[in-house]
Order: C-alpha cells, then structure tokens, then sequence
C-alpha cells in the first residue's frame, strides 16, 4: 500500500507534471535536431559514439530549468538564480572544450563553474560547499567518460535516469526532484531504447551539476540523503573509476566470468538498480552525513569492482593465474667472486689469496 501511495503521489503531484511537459516539448525540438544532423552527416562515425550527439545532457537541463523557474506555460516551483544558470552553462562549455582539447582542461574550468553554484548566503557545512564546488567537474568527468563508451547503447542517460529516480526517493523535499524526474522520464527516450543521442561531453557536467544542485537543496532538511543522493550516480562514476585504478592492481588477469566478457549492458542497468536501491532507501536514509557515508560504502566497493572487472584481461583456456613468488621463493642471487681471491685452473673453485691470511 506505501509503494502505491507513493506512485499516486508521483502521478499526481503538479511538479511532476510540469517538468514532464517540459520534458515534451524539449524532446520534440531535440528530435528536430538529430534528424536534421543526420541529414547533414555524410561519412557516419560510430566509434565510441561520436555520431551520436550530445543532445542529452543539455535537452535535460533546458527542460528542468524551464519547469522549476516558471518559464511560458509553468508555474514556479522555486525561483532559479542567474548564477546557477550561468554555472550550468559554463559547466557545458567546459565539457565541449575538454571534448576537443584535453579532458584535464575541460575538468579544470568545470571547477571554476562550480564555485557559481554555491550559494553564498545559504548556511551550508563545507562538505555540502565541496560536493557543489568540486562534485560537477569530477563526478563530470567520469560520466562523460562513461557516456562515450556507453552511447551505442544509451547508458549514460538510462544509468541517469535511475539514479535521478533514486535522488527523488531518499531526500526530505521532492519540489525540485519531481520536476527533474519528470523531465528525465521523456528526454531518455532520445537513447533507449534506440540510442539517438547521448549526454555529450558539456551535457555530463551540466545534468550532473543539476543533479547535485538540486540534491543539496532537497536534502538540506537531512544531511544524510544528501550523501545518499550522491551515491545514487553509483556507477555512471564508479565504473570509470576503477577503470581507472585497475592498471595500478598487481591483478594481471581475472577468470572469465568476472570480466569484461560478462559486464554486459544488462548486468551494468540491473547493478545500477540494486545499488541506487541501496544508496537511497539504506544510506540516503540516515540523518547523520557520517553514518550515510558508512552505509554507502558497499555501492563503493562494488563499483569499483565492476570496473575493475570491465578492464582486467580474462585469463585464456588452460592459462593459471600467475602467482606472485614469496621472498622466501625467490632464488638467491648469485654469489659474487671476491676481490681477493684466485680461481684455481683445475676444478674452477675459489681460493683465498694467500696475502689477506
């Protein structure tokens, strides 16, 4: 019966509705967009998804801005400043510049856009100042690399979606989380089922800089959903992270069943279900930030392993795992001739020079 009174209230609440009309209308513009793209491309690149553009991230913020701030048809659930808007603009811009020069340089403005969504007048503790200032650029960073790799499939904004879900499920307040629900639910469908855009290199920073604006509004009432809200990315950041880290493991294969061979789009979209489940009804839960962070360390460590999975060789038919040799293992190093002694031509030993006795 609670799950059902929570669905009647999603449906019904007047927030939810706007930001799925906006949603709407943003998708049928972003629809224009892409047809007319491929219209234009003539030598089609689909390595890594380049030929699909980066529609999503910014038709998602579009969307959620203009329903929260009462743009044309929408009432205002919450007055957007001009700083945020900037922020998450200059938050785009510094992912499209990464896209085409470096990606440290795309993270190092994404910094600077961050410190605009802080709001200097609200009383935040300086950890909730940090996921704000420092949270897009790199959480940004590790979901733009995750959307690249992913977009054939459209796992960047379905991954996003659930988590977005998982936000709107563990904080105190929902104003702003429904609108932002409820602009995602049709956005996504520029990916999945048939991937036709992705979030792009600006739209990762800039829907995860909305994302984290909004979870520290909404969970400002209890410390520990924000935490919880964080953790809800889950591995749109964690499975590039331990991509990341895998080259530094003295792991050199895996068997087959842990590796990339089995990380299947499937098994990623379900883990991201499991873990959101956990980091919003378990971690996001706690009143205490610190006690939410301690619950969230299982979606943690099993993100982290899913990408060191995904990146680990499998070891191949008949091969072992090569095993590491103990010092005591090892074979002692050849012993060195002494300076003082002679070889004796007949049997090849040493003998002591008669001098040094």
């Amino acid at each position: 019966m609670g799950d059902m009174q929570a669905l009647r209230t999603l449906i019904n609440a007047p927030e939810f509705h706007s930001g799925f009309l906006a949603g709407v209308a943003v998708l049928v513009v972003a629809a224009i967009v892409v047809v007319a793209l491929r219209g234009l491309r003539t030598r089609p690149d689909t390595r890594h998804g380049r030929a699909r553009p980066g529609l999503v991230g910014p038709a998602l913020v579009v969307a959620t801005l203009a329903a929260i701030g009462g743009l044309g048809p929408f009432y205002q659930v919450w007055p957007v400043p001009a700083r945020v808007v900037f922020a998450l603009v200059g938050l785009w811009l510094a992912g499209e510049i990464g896209a085409r020069t470096a990606r440290p340089v795309g993270a190092v403005l994404a910094l600077a856009a961050g410190i605009a969504l802080v709001d200097p007048l609200a009383h935040f503790p300086v950890w909730v100042v940090m996921i704000l200032a420092l949270g897009p650029a790199l959480a940004g960073t590790a979901v733009g690399d995750f959307d690249r790799r992913g977009a054939r499939r459209g796992l960047g904004p379905l991954l996003l979606l659930v988590s977005i879900a998982g936000l709107y499920t563990t904080v105190p307040d929902t104003e702003l989380a429904l609108v932002l629900f409820g602009a995602a639910i049709p956005i996504s469908l520029l990916a999945w089922p048939r991937a036709r855009a992705r979030l792009g290199s600006g739209g990762a920073y800039a829907a995860i800089g909305l994302f984290l604006w909004v979870a520290t509004i909404e969970g400002s009432g209890r410390a520990g959903s924000i935490v919880g809200a964080v953790a809800t990315l889950a591995l749109l950041v964690l499975e590039p992270l331990g991509r990341l880290i895998a080259p530094r493991l003295t792991v050199p294969r895996l068997p087959p069943f842990l590796t990339d061979a089995r990380v299947t789009p499937g098994l990623l979209v379900g883990g991201q279900l499991l873990l959101v489940a956990w980091a919003a009804r378990v971690a996001g839960l706690a009143d205490d930030p610190i006690v939410a962070l301690v619950l969230a360390l299982p979606v943690l460590a099993v993100g982290i392993a899913v990408g060191v999975a995904a990146s680990v060789e499998p070891l191949k038919a008949g091969e072992h795992r090569p095993r590491r040799r103990h010092q005591r293992d090892a074979q002692p190093p050849p012993r060195r001739p002494d300076a003082n002694a002679t070889i004796d031509q007949d049997d090849g030993t040493q003998r002591g020079d008669p001098s040094m006795n």
